[in-house]
């Protein structure tokens, strides 16, 4: 349903408001300019992203609107999300349904839309932000590829009915709603080894399994023989290529890889798709059990991730650094980091291996980690080591010693974030 909100309304000249959604007339009116935009599926999306789903507020979906023609003219909204990393939650806001009528392009009206959005992180305190956009847009935005998104790994299913062959039997069944509060502590129990994660309440797991998602999605629980279930997977009618789009699983153990591939197999010809495509995590067990028995990856994405206050980010992450120096040789440091992105520079004070302080440095210290602005994510999410910047940016490095510190404190690590709607 709709909750109440407090109307914003902002005058940003040529006969154009920029305002959010107020009534169950805008709901419908977006919905029907989103599904113009982009495709027809995301008409439904949007009104019950709006309507139904238990994070999101209609302060949050932004338009710009022409007075005189009273018709939406360019969109966008923040959805918020919860990342898990070590033990700090982390709250991102996801920038999404970005477009713009052809005859409304280049006015810089996306522009005053994330001029808002970006107010609306900072009023919500959120540590991120991120979006699964185009390339060669975002980056003039602050947003930098830091998550691996979509890969694509693809199974024949001569493969995976070979597989099925002497598997351990299962039983699969569609997934209910009475099925949110088991599919939970599934996956929970299935994320855990991801350094970096999204979680996935109960509430998101109800809206997940009532009513239509995005692409048609449906959720499959499968049972041992004594009837209890061990674990799930999701698939999708819609989405790109042609084959049977897997976007998560939760596999208990190998020993019923084989039954989970035999199904899927029998789904993706009843559905007369040519292959299984796994969109899902590349280091989960599936995915390496796939690869070993045939299956090879295409391409990948990532998304496009920005620290909101990267120096209340770093405090915020005081935890996981203290973790990660307890099992290094920097036990019980005491000292200090100073990161520069030539722009800005931050100081990290640990004493006795705790995370003391984030502040600014004096000017005559010197730098750890000197790196480019859109680099910052990518380091300091795990997507990209200091050695890997260096290689790939001239103006990236740490000198001396410092670097193994940095190593240290800023780890590659495996992140997939699998979505809430």
């Amino acid at each position: 349903m709709l909750t109440t909100t407090e109307p914003r309304r902002t005058d940003i000249g040529d006969g154009l408001i920029l305002r959010c959604v107020e009534t169950a007339e805008d709901v419908e009116r977006l919905a029907l300019f989103n599904g113009k935009i982009h495709s027809p599926e995301e008409t439904a999306m949007t009104r019950r992203l709006i309507l139904d789903h238990p994070t999101t507020r209609p302060e949050h979906w932004l338009f710009v609107e022409d007075i005189a023609a009273k018709r939406i003219v360019s969109t966008l909204c923040l959805i918020p999300w919860r990342f898990q990393c070590g033990s700090v939650e982390l709250t991102s806001g996801e920038m999404g349904f970005v477009g713009t009528d052809p005859q409304y392009r280049r006015r810089g009206l996306v522009r005053r839309l994330a001029d808002r959005h970006a107010d609306l992180l900072r009023e919500g305190d959120f540590d991120l932000t991120h979006i699964q956009g185009i390339g060669g847009f975002y980056d003039r935005f602050g947003y930098a590829y830091s998550v691996p998104l979509i890969p694509d790994l693809r199974v024949s299913l001569a493969i995976a009915t070979a597989a099925a062959k002497d598997a351990r039997p299962l039983v699969f069944r569609r997934a209910q709603v009475d099925d949110a509060a088991i599919l939970t502590a599934m996956y929970r129990e299935a994320v855990a080894p991801v350094a970096l994660r999204s979680c996935r309440s109960e509430q998101e797991w109800c809206y997940l399994l009532d009513g239509p998602a995005i692409g048609e999605a449906e959720t499959w629980l499968f049972e041992d023989e004594a009837s209890a279930p061990v674990g799930y997977f999701r698939i999708h009618k819609t989405g790109f290529g042609d084959g049977l789009i897997v976007s998560e699983v939760a596999l208990p153990g190998a020993w019923c890889a084989g039954s989970v591939l035999g199904r899927l197999a029998e789904i993706a010809a009843a559905w007369e798709r040519p292959y299984i495509k796994l969109e899902i995590d590349p280091a989960c067990d599936l995915a390496v059990l796939a690869g070993d028995l045939g299956g090879h990856a295409v391409s990948s994405y990532a998304w496009q991730m920005k620290l909101v206050n990267p120096v209340s980010f770093l405090q915020k992450l005081g935890p996981v650094f203290e973790q990660r120096l307890a099992t290094s040789m920097f036990a019980g440091l005491t000292d200090h980091v100073v990161i520069s992105t030539y722009r800005d520079e931050m100081r990290l004070v640990f004493e006795a291996g705790k995370l003391v302080a984030v502040d600014d440095p004096d000017a005559e210290e010197g730098r750890a980690v000197s790196i480019p602005p859109s680099t910052l994510s990518p380091l300091v999410l795990g997507h990209r080591s200091i050695d890997e910047l260096s290689d790939t940016h001239h103006d990236a490095g740490a000198p001396g010693s410092s670097r193994t510190l940095v190593r240290t404190l800023f780890p590659k690590m495996r992140a997939y974030f699998h979505t809430i709607y």
